[in-house]
């Protein structure tokens, strides 16, 4: 899998970019052609955010979560973008 990590009016550090590519590494086995995936990481009002998008072919896959911290907000998004592939 492709990743893109992004980071809106903020550095994503190192741990947090290994972090989000092991958890997404998981992926893989629904997506044995590959796929791209892009991640944006952003700080509004007190609160962090996580959008990732999932593109295989022409489907795709997209999870938007906000929380306190960005690994609950990417724990989140990945539940959500797997009841999406799931379905």
């Amino acid at each position: 899998m492709n990743i893109s990590i992004n980071g809106r009016h903020l550095t994503v550090r190192q741990d947090l970019r290994d972090l989000i590519e092991k958890k997404l590494s998981k992926f893989d086995r629904f997506f044995p052609g590959g796929a791209d995936a892009a991640v944006t990481c952003r700080h509004e009002h007190g609160d962090k955010i996580i959008e990732i998008t999932i593109t295989v072919g022409s489907t795709i896959f997209r999870a938007e979560e906000e929380s306190d911290t960005f690994k609950t907000a990417l724990d989140g998004c990945l539940s959500s973008i797997e009841r999406q592939i799931r379905k």
